[in-house]
């Protein structure tokens, strides 16, 4: 049976790479005091392979300074307690080029995280005056059914 080529079509916009099931992952992030470091665990990749769509980081205040440096990545590794074998999928992104209060996209430079990979988010240590105290993480990401 023929298969109509809108279908085809359609099949590739909402199904890219085979990646069908959508959903959005939402982290807060709190800093109790500046300057602080950190590394939070967004995902744990158990039952298929994922593609992060799209990336986003809200920063209620601290973004927008030019005196602050604090940078954000997102990172995947291996599932074996010392997280070896580190793949960057959002490079470090200072907190200086960001707006507060907005959702701010980051670039996606792997978005496929394989099978059996832990997914984190890091910050590093505040240099400026003002501190990066709340943020909101969110992913839209999809898996294969």
């Amino acid at each position: 049976m023929a298969v109509a080529t809108h279908v085809s079509r359609v099949s590739k916009e909402y199904a890219p790479h085979g990646f069908s099931v959508m959903e959005d992952l939402n982290l807060r992030l709190t800093n109790s005091v500046a300057p602080a470091t950190g590394n939070e665990v967004v995902a744990y990749v158990e039952d298929a392979d994922i593609y992060i769509e799209t990336a986003q980081l809200c920063i209620t205040a601290g973004a927008g300074d030019g005196s602050n440096t604090a940078a954000f990545s997102l990172v995947y590794g291996d599932n074996d307690g010392s997280f070896s074998n580190p793949v960057t999928v959002v490079a470090a992104v200072q907190s200086s080029t960001m707006a507060n209060n907005a959702a701010n996209n980051l670039t996606v430079a792997v978005p496929v995280v394989p099978l059996n990979k832990v997914l984190r988010v890091t910050w590093s240590a505040e240099t400026g005056t003002v501190a990066v105290l709340q943020m909101v993480l969110k992913l839209r990401i999809r898996r294969k059914a």
